[in-house]
């Protein structure tokens, strides 16, 4: 399982945005990307550990809904990549 550090975690501005946060365990992720470009995503929990990965092929309008009403209540933090495009968030799961 792959690890990740809380400082890797930077305040730069992004064409990401994840929505709603804090959540009830469905997180909406918008990427400003091309249609057709591949985006890949991991999850973290507080200790680090890979907890889900995946990957879509991004639409017209860039929003993917991820369910995540099964993990424990607590703080991730999720990693998108696309293109040259990286983005590093922390979100609340109640």
């Amino acid at each position: 399982a792959s690890m990740i550090g809380f400082d890797e975690i930077t305040g730069f501005e992004s064409k990401t945005v994840i929505f709603p946060n804090p959540s009830n365990g469905i997180v909406n992720l918008l990427v400003d990307s091309e249609e057709g470009e591949t985006v890949n995503y991991s999850i973290y929990d507080s200790m680090g550990r890979e907890v889900k990965k995946g990957c879509y092929v991004a639409s017209k309008h860039g929003i993917e809904a991820l369910t995540l009403n099964h993990f424990p209540s607590g703080v991730y933090v999720i990693k998108v990549q696309y293109g040259l495009e990286s983005h590093i968030e922390r979100i609340m799961i109640e």
